[in-house]
Formats: C-alpha cells, sequence, structure tokens
C-alpha cells in the first residue's frame, strides 16, 4: 500500500494538429489562419481537461468506488487468484 502517489500521466497518445510548413501557413488568409489557431487551441484545450479526468479517476477508481464516466473498472478477480 502506498502513501503517496503522484499523478504523473504516461501513455502512448501522439496528436498531431497540422504537419505543414511556415510557407504553407503564410499562404492560408488570415481568415483561415485564425479560424484554425481557435480550432487548435480548443483541441488543445479539450486534450488537457480529459487527461485532468482520466488521470484523477484512475488514481481513485476502484472497485468500491463509484463507476468511471471515461471507462468502466477493471474486473478485481485477478487479486484473487
Amino acid at each position: 500500500m502506498t502513501k503517496s502517489i503522484y499523478p504523473m500521466s504516461l501513455g502512448w497518445s501522439i496528436n498531431v494538429a497540422g504537419g505543414d510548413d511556415l510557407d504553407t501557413w503564410k499562404r492560408l488568409d488570415p481568415k483561415t489562419q485564425a479560424f484554425l489557431t481557435e480550432q487548435f487551441k480548443a483541441y488543445e484545450d479539450k486534450m488537457w481537461t480529459t487527461i485532468k479526468t482520466i488521470t484523477g479517476e484512475a488514481t481513485t477508481a476502484t472497485p468500491a468506488s463509484s463507476p468511471c464516466t471515461m471507462g468502466k473498472l477493471a474486473n478485481d478477480d485477478h487479486r484473487r487468484g
């Protein structure tokens, strides 16, 4: 049993939003650049919110706790051997 926990999120998910170079970006009109910048920011905010939620649930979810909102609790049978 641990007495403390450091909530560091580890995962293999990589998110790439756009892979063009600066020359391509400069060819876009300012309205399109503004729209894309806004959408990238909204996507980034959603990712950080999701990471915060799943990390919090992963550190507190147990078979005795309330259900996870972003998944389902693992079966605890593996501990009974």
